[in-house]
């Protein structure tokens, strides 16, 4: 178990799992969640899913905060692509024109962040967060704005997922009734 200030991280078998408090609160803990990603259907998608949101927690206790970053992006993607799958015929009639015939997975990510919000799955802020996270992997973007996420950054991003995937989840469970 190694400890720096309130961030744990412990490794269980080939697994690592995170834990941080929040002031005098007991530490939570992150990483694999059972249940949180049940919802998706597909178990091909569920399972990347799942290790890119492991492995956004792994970067984030080795202080890896743009790859944590990354990671998260990634994991809200693949929620949101099989989110859109599971209301298919809704959301296709919600792409623009050109898109509309495109297998889900082909629609560029700009778009399907767009259709996401319009699914009421994600706020603005998500959609922004999806696209410029993406972008971190870009070496120019690097170089324009130097030192990269803090641990705030990562953390929020972290947040903001766990957030989007449970709102996605209860926004599929209304669409259903």
């Amino acid at each position: 178990l190694a400890q720096e200030g309130r961030l744990q991280r412990e490794r269980a078998g080939n697994e690592w799992h995170v834990r941080y408090s929040e002031g005098q609160g007991s530490a939570q803990e992150h990483g694999s969640r059972p249940g949180l990603f049940d919802w998706i259907p597909e178990k091909p998608l569920r399972d990347v899913v799942r290790e890119d949101w492991e492995d956004a927690h792994k970067c984030f206790s080795f202080g890896a905060w743009k790859c944590a970053v990354v990671m998260s992006g990634a994991c809200l993607e693949g929620v949101l692509l099989a989110a859109v799958e599971i209301r298919e015929v809704e959301a296709r009639a919600l792409f623009p024109e050109k898109y509309r015939g495109f297998p889900i997975a082909k629609v560029p990510l700009k778009e399907l962040a767009v259709v996401a919000q319009k699914l009421r799955y994600i706020q603005s802020a998500a959609a922004d967060f999806l696209i410029k996270s993406r972008n971190l992997i870009h070496p120019a973007l690097a170089v324009a704005e130097p030192g990269g996420p803090s641990q705030g950054v990562a953390k929020a991003a972290l947040a903001l997922t766990e957030d989007c995937v449970k709102k996605v989840a209860t926004e599929l469970e209304k669409a259903r009734f």
